[in-house]
């Protein structure tokens, strides 16, 4: 028992420290980030990368230890201080704006990925110095596409048969979303094909 003595320590240490020590009156700490979406191709982890703005970052059990150790640090320029502060991570503040350029990020990355009538609303709790945020996003029914033609044929049909043979005419079919990152990565694939052939 003795042996976790120093970790027990540690945890009641970094429970008690006040996350909002270094806040200035008037503004909060980003504590907390979701995204609620209800587009079925697109998920919440691949959304997140969009977001302009992000908590401290934190441990499971301990929490936000380099924020704690930022704000344990004292205000003078010692040796032990430096240390706290260098080890430290200053609070993550929340920001209008930058939450309102997250909010369109995510917009603009459904519109590439097929959902053009996407909707994202903010929803922002302010409590105790401390803010959540919720990205709450509505995707709609997503753009499909209708037809599709393969013109290529009539324009030059050695070009064609090297695709058509490469199997690279095939990552697109009627009925798929919409996507613009599955286009430009046929494009690619298509593009670079041809240039092993000399093209």
């Amino acid at each position: 028992m003795r042996k976790y003595i120093p970790y027990l320590f540690v945890l009641f240490f970094l429970v008690a420290c006040d996350a909002t020590k270094r806040v200035p009156e008037g503004s909060y700490l980003l504590n907390k980030v979701d995204i609620d979406t209800d587009t079925k191709t697109v998920s919440e982890s691949h959304l997140k990368p969009f977001l302009r703005q992000k908590p401290n970052s934190s441990v499971p059990i301990f929490g936000k230890v380099r924020l704690h150790l930022y704000n344990f640090a004292g205000n003078d320029s010692t040796w032990i201080n430096r240390q706290l502060r260098k080890w430290g991570e200053p609070p993550v503040l929340y920001s209008d704006r930058l939450t309102a350029i997250s909010a369109e990020q995510i917009r603009l990355e459904l519109n590439n990925r097929g959902y053009l009538n996407a909707e994202v609303d903010t929803f922002v709790v302010k409590e105790n110095k401390k803010a959540d945020v919720t990205y709450d996003v509505t995707g709609h029914e997503p753009y499909r596409i209708f037809h599709y033609n393969k013109t290529l044929n009539a324009v030059d049909t050695t070009i064609h048969h090297i695709l058509l043979e490469e199997k690279k005419l095939d990552f697109v079919k009627e009925g798929d979303i919409f996507d613009l990152q599955i286009l430009e990565k046929g494009r690619v694939d298509m593009a670079k094909t041809l240039r092993n052939r000399g093209y």
